[in-house]
């Protein structure tokens, strides 16, 4: 298709009004009334079974109560609470991620400072002490603490997913140096308390 004269599109801009975006809730503004005990029960049954929620306590709406309670005292909304918190042996287990969340949440700092499938070094800085440290694990740490090779073969394939279970343990092992105030509730992840 030809066109007998250039159009300049700036002409034909229109200035609109600008659009307003709700904005997304945080844990902290989570309303109220969703943490009344009677709602996070009834809100528990009708999840229990849901493949949203961790296969160790699926089916179980208490467990699931105790899993969102957890997460509350974390700051985290119900269902990312379901998303990072597991129960292990009666105990909450807060993942990797679900820490750095929590701190990150905070205004605090972790940064992954190297990661490869030998090692991996996590640093974290506090934003109101303004103190800091850093944790590096390596494979061969890994090794000696008998997750690459259990009794009756590898616990974990740390083969497929050295990079990201080095990373998870060197984040774990910082935010319980680090950031113990904030994790006290769910201070070991799932595949630590499982070992």
């Amino acid at each position: 298709m030809e066109h007998s004269e250039d159009i300049d599109a700036t002409e034909h801009v229109e200035e609109s009004e600008p659009i307003e975006i709700e904005p997304v809730i945080t844990p902290a503004q989570t309303p109220e009334i969703v943490w009344t005990l009677e709602n996070l029960w009834r809100a528990a049954q009708r999840v229990s079974g849901s493949l949203l929620v961790p296969e160790s306590i699926r089916g179980h709406a208490d467990a699931v109560v105790a899993v969102m309670l957890t997460g509350r005292e974390l700051g985290l909304a119900p269902m990312a609470s379901l998303r990072v918190i597991d129960f292990i042996e009666g105990r909450p287990a807060l993942s990797a991620l679900g820490m750095r969340a929590v701190v990150q949440g905070h205004g605090h700092r972790i940064t992954i400072v190297e990661s490869t499938s030998e090692k991996a070094t996590v640093s974290g800085e506090r934003t109101d002490t303004y103190e800091e440290a850093s944790v590096t694990w390596t494979i061969e740490d890994a090794k000696n603490a008998g997750l690459v090779q259990g009794k009756n073969g590898p616990k974990l394939d740390w083969s497929r997913f050295s990079k990201q279970m080095l990373v998870a343990r060197a984040t774990t092992e910082l935010c319980r140096q680090l950031f113990s105030d904030l994790i006290l509730g769910a201070a070991y992840s799932p595949d630590e308390l499982s070992d």
